[in-house]
This record gives C-alpha cells, sequence and structure tokens, in this order.
C-alpha cells in the first residue's frame, strides 16, 4: 500500500514554466507514482479560464489515469490506462492528440491498492455512500482514484459544447450547452476521483465520476447511474502538486469568492441544499432543467407573468392575441436593459475612457483626452459625448473598431468583483431574450451605442444566438471606403475587392428618443409588438410599439434600477413604477422580480467608482 505514514504531504507545486515540470516518464520514481498531479483550479474553470496550459503529451508524464477538460470547454476528459479520450458534446468518443491542451485535470499513475466487489447500487448518491465507507475505513484525508468496471443498467453522462471568447461562467454555460445522453445496459469504466474537505479552496470535494464504455464508443460527466454488480479498483495517493496556469485571465480571478454553489451546479446540474439522502432522479433533473425558462425571475413577478401571458397568446392561433411568425417583432434596448450601465460599467463611454487615457493616448487629440478625463457619475451619454467618440476611432476600419470593442470586454470593471465589461448581462433579461426567440419572435437590439460597438458586445455575450448582426441598430458614426474620405459623396468612387471601410470622425446620429422610432421604422419597417427598455430615452420606441395603429396587440416594459444592494440602482420603485404605470407600460423590478441579477461569482464592490489622480485613469 502506498502509504507509509499518517502524514500526509500535500506539495503545492507552482509551474508557470510547464516544460520544467514534472519528470520524464522513463525516469518515474516511486514518489512519482505518489502524486496527484492537477492542472488549474476548479475554482478557475468555474469562473471561465478555458485556455489550455498543459498539452495532452505532458500530462501523459504524469499519470495513466484521470479526468478533466479541453482546450474551450470541448469535451469531457477521460484517461484511461495511458490514453486520453474526449467525450464530446455529440456524444461520441475520440482519442485526442498529443498537441491538444488542458486547461483543467487531475491524474496520477494508478496501482491497485484495493479490489472489491459492489452491489444493488440504485443511484450515484448510494455509490458515494458504498465508497465512503471505504474512505472511512482508508483514511479521509487522502486522495483516491477508483476504476468501477462493470455493466451499468442506467447510465446517464453530460459534455459540453466548446465555447467561444469571451468565455462564460461555468455554471452559465452549463445552463444552455450542455447535451445529456441517457444508456441502458452498457459496459464500461467509472473513472473517480475523491478529493479530501481541505480541498475546498482548490477543487471540488467528494467524488466527481466520468465515465467510458467498454466499446470506446460512449462517454461524458457522470450525473446518474444504476448497477447490479461491479468491481472497484481502488488506489489512494498522499501527495498533491499543483500546475497553475499562466494566462492574464487566470491571473486576474479573485479567487476569494465563494464559488461552492457553483461548484455544486457544475458537478450535479443541481444548485438545491447539497442533501444526498434527497435523490432527485436524472430525468426529473434534465426535465428540471430543460424546461425552467424562468430560473432567475421571481415566479410571482407581476411583469413575468404579463410576458408568459402576451406570449402564450400570441403564439395560439385560436387566440385573439395571435400574432403570426413575421410580425413577431421584439425591441431591446441594451445598456441599463440587457446590461449594466451604471458608472463604472458604461461600456462604450468606459471603452472611449480607455482608449484615450490608457491603451492609445498617443493616438488621440489633448482636448478628447480632457473630455475623457472630465467623465463622471451622472454624466449625460448624449449627442456630444458620441461625436467625441467618433472623433476618437477616426482612421480605425470598422473591423479594427469592432476587435476593439471586443479586447475592451476583457477588462474588469472596479464596480464588480470579477465582472468583466462583458459580464454585464442581466441574467434575467437573457432569460426573456431567449424565451421569446424560442417562441418565434424576431428580436432587435436598438441601442444608443455605436452600431459595430453593439454587434462586438452582443456577438460575444449570452444572447449572441438569438440576435443577428443584421437585428443590431445603434448610433451610426460616417463610414466610407479608405482612401476616399476626403471624398464629398460616396457615389464618386466605387468599392473594389480588399477595399477597407474606414470611420472618418464625423458623426451622422445618436439613436435615442425620436431616433429610435425613426430607425425601428427605417430598418425594420413596421412596428414592433414588444418593446423593453429602462429610461426615458427610450419612450419613444415604447410608444411606437404601443401606437394604436399598431395592427396587432403589443407591450412595453421598462425596468427600473431600484436595487442598491447587488446593483448600483438608486431609483425609487414607487415613482418610477407609478410614472411607468400611467405612460401605459409595465414595470420591472430589479430588486424584487429578479432573483439574480448576475451570476455568484459576481459580487457588488465596496465602492462603484475610484477617483484617479493618475494620468492613466483606473478602469478595467
Amino acid at each position: 500500500m502506498k502509504r507509509t505514514t499518517t502524514f500526509i504531504s500535500i506539495i503545492l507545486t507552482v509551474c508557470l514554466m510547464l516544460g520544467a515540470c514534472g519528470k520524464k516518464a522513463d525516469e518515474q520514481s516511486a514518489v512519482d507514482r505518489e502524486v496527484i498531479n492537477q492542472v488549474s483550479l476548479l475554482q478557475g474553470l468555474t469562473l471561465g479560464d478555458y485556455n489550455g496550459s498543459i498539452t495532452a503529451a505532458q500530462l501523459k508524464k504524469k499519470g495513466d489515469i484521470g479526468i478533466g477538460t479541453f482546450d474551450a470547454l470541448n469535451g469531457e476528459l477521460i484517461m484511461l490506462d495511458g490514453v486520453i479520450y474526449r467525450a464530446a458534446s455529440d456524444g461520441t468518443i475520440e482519442v485526442v492528440s498529443d498537441d491538444e491542451t488542458i486547461p483543467f485535470s487531475n491524474v496520477t499513475f494508478f496501482d491497485d491498492e484495493q479490489i472489491f466487489d459492489i452491489s444493488g447500487i440504485e443511484n450515484v448518491g448510494a455509490l458515494k455512500d458504498t465508497l465512503n465507507k471505504k474512505v472511512d475505513e482508508l483514511g479521509n484525508n487522502q486522495f483516491y482514484f477508483v476504476k468501477i468496471n462493470g455493466t451499468f443498467k442506467e447510465m446517464n453522462v453530460r459534455s459540453e459544447y466548446a465555447q467561444s471568447k469571451p468565455y462564460k461562467p461555468l455554471a452559465t454555460v452549463l445552463e444552455t450547452d450542455q447535451t445529456f445522453f441517457d444508456y441502458e445496459n452498457i459496459s464500461g469504466t467509472v473513472v473517480g476521483l475523491y478529493c479530501p474537505e481541505y480541498m475546498n479552496d482548490l477543487n471540488a470535494v467528494g467524488w466527481h465520476f466520468h465515465f467510458i464504455s467498454d466499446d470506446r464508443t460512449k462517454g461524458g460527466h457522470v450525473l446518474e447511474l444504476m448497477t447490479d454488480a461491479a468491481e472497484v479498483r481502488m488506489d489512494s495517493t498522499s501527495s498533491f502538486a499543483m500546475i497553475l496556469p499562466d494566462n492574464d485571465m487566470f491571473d486576474d480571478f479573485d479567487l476569494t469568492v465563494d464559488q461552492s454553489a457553483d461548484i455544486k451546479k457544475v458537478e450535479t446540474g443541481d444548485d438545491s441544499a447539497s442533501d444526498e439522502s434527497n435523490i432527485v432522479s436524472f430525468e426529473e433533473k434534465k426535465k428540471e432543467m430543460e424546461n425552467s425558462d424562468f430560473e432567475y425571475w421571481d415566479s410571482s413577478s407581476p411583469a413575468l407573468n404579463s410576458i408568459i401571458e402576451f406570449v402564450e397568446k400570441s403564439v395560439d392561433e385560436s387566440s385573439e392575441g395571435f400574432i403570426p411568425v413575421k410580425d413577431r417583432i421584439a425591441v431591446f434596448d441594451m445598456d441599463g436593459t440587457l446590461t449594466c450601465e451604471t458608472f463604472y460599467t458604461y461600456y462604450d463611454t468606459m471603452m472611449f475612457i480607455n482608449y484615450c487615457l490608457v491603451d492609445h493616448p498617443d493616438e488621440v487629440s489633448d482636448e478628447l483626452k480632457a473630455a475623457a478625463e472630465e467623465i463622471k457619475p451622472g454624466y449625460t451619454a448624449g449627442e456630444e459625448l458620441a461625436r467625441n467618440f467618433a472623433k476618437a476611432y477616426a482612421g480605425m476600419t470598422v473591423s479594427e473598431l469592432y476587435d476593439y470593442a471586443v479586447e475592451f470586454g476583457q477588462k474588469r470593471t472596479d464596480s464588480f468583483v470579477n465582472m468583466r465589461y462583458i459580464d454585464g448581462f442581466y441574467l434575467p433579461m437573457v432569460e426573456v431574450v431567449k424565451y421569446l426567440y424560442e417562441n418565434g419572435f424576431t428580436i432587435y437590439v436598438v441601442s444608443g451605442t455605436e452600431r459595430t460597438t453593439t454587434r462586438a458586445i452582443i456577438a460575444n455575450s449570452p444572447i449572441s444566438d438569438y440576435v443577428s448582426p443584421s437585428h443590431v441598430i445603434g448610433t451610426e458614426f460616417e463610414v466610407k471606403v479608405k482612401g476616399y474620405e476626403d471624398v464629398s459623396s460616396n457615389m464618386d468612387y466605387k468599392y473594389a475587392d480588399g477595399d477597407e471601410l474606414v470611420i472618418t470622425g464625423e458623426f451622422i446620429q445618436k439613436n435615442l428618443n425620436a431616433n429610435k422610432t425613426i430607425w425601428i421604422e427605417r430598418e425594420i419597417g413596421q412596428y414592433p409588438v414588444l418593446a423593453f427598455g429602462n429610461s426615458g430615452s427610450d419612450t419613444s420606441m415604447m410608444n411606437y410599439a404601443l401606437d394604436k395603429r399598431n395592427p396587432y396587440p403589443s407591450e412595453a416594459y421598462m425596468i427600473v434600477a431600484d436595487d442598491d444592494v447587488r446593483e448600483w440602482g438608486s431609483q425609487n420603485w414607487e415613482e418610477k413604477s407609478a410614472q411607468y404605470k400611467e405612460q401605459g407600460y409595465v414595470p420591472i423590478s430589479m430588486k424584487n422580480d429578479f432573483l439574480e441579477i448576475y451570476p455568484d461569482t459576481i459580487k457588488r464592490s465596496d465602492v462603484q467608482y475610484i477617483e484617479s489622480d493618475d494620468e492613466e485613469l483606473k478602469a478595467g
């Protein structure tokens, strides 16, 4: 048996240069086989660091059994007998190449130290109870890997779709981007890892299981299982080594935030109280996840029930409220309606400040830098400021502005802990967009933010699957073909293959107030039936949807920023809701209608913004 002493050796080996970590396989010593090698922290993965930091070839030098995932969260990793397999999102299994990279994993070299049979396992909870009895016998403070071989009457597994940057937190990904697979009477091996309780800040404590079938065609992360009989081979390990990622995303995380709820949700697909005796069947769990349209809303919310009632009537051909699919048009303001807009988190304003004062101060005028420095809480996001934005980005191609907007989204706001600017989308409003889309509504985002910037934000947001670039309407900067910026009319030249479209620095229109109505008419060409906003600059859009000449039933909803605990809202609910009701709008309370606003990993900071005397404004 490996354990020759009751002392537990915990080796935290921080390896920023991966090539320097580990010994060659042919130099493995007895000590090498005694180590659980972990790549990154589960907490880092939970926050969204899916950047591969070690190759499969390097990982195989550190063990022959293990579990984990791949770069971009591209499937579940199962290592068995020295071979690394991917259980992909489509349910297939493949052997990965040696140059595949891995962001998170646990591996060791497996030795058969305990071999015993188990029987009558009705669910994964019963399996954990059975294995925990053996852990109690051998020692609760050791690490254990198991191979469980047998035929499983039921095997319920999951895997995830590969993600695109900017990465969303894992709990958010699993709400929409995981697939479930149910198998009956399938023979295979469960690879399991047990982590002691003191690992709570580094990994998920207790048992974690992955499965692969004997024919190597099926597998994934185990959610539920059932078996009449199986053989367990167990290996105890008393040492632990960690290899930390070397990337800016990981370095910027606040890993002191309690992620226990998200980790439980990631491990089990369930965010209820952790009572092992309260076993929920896999089918019930899956059905709940698939049918829960509004997890982040208070189910008693009048606004939510109004939305549901409107949609149910609009899709019912026998209802007087029926609306043909082609006419189911919903328009959403973005800042303050779909995503946070309070200072320091108003995306396009903070992007302008960073561009002028931090990222490219040598490329803008002193006048623009002074304008950026003067922006303080309570500023007006009006036409004058938008004209300065256009001047700042003069000379950039449209694609360069798009790329900069995406790059800026990775910066972090001081107003919240663990929030990048791209992370500011309100979870309940994401659910509304998804719900409408799935019921045949065409979603338009009609924003006061410049159109290219808005497209970049939406394309990298949780609503990217529901809003196409052609359905984004925003503030307009003048754009011309590069080399023809000084030509007065676009009719005086022709676009040629390879030409670039460039921002001239001139300004066309700010998409607020009546402009929203005008551009909806110009680009959509009909009345929307649903409108969502949050301020007076959205009321024209609301009134347009509610116009008596609209041939279909319509509703307009206004979000009231009245939550000063989870957000920085300062609006008075009684006052604002009465005002909106009088105007014919349905008010939405962030404080009372939203059960959650952001993922659990994001918290409001102690202060909303930080004044800085430094020329490089502290932002992001």
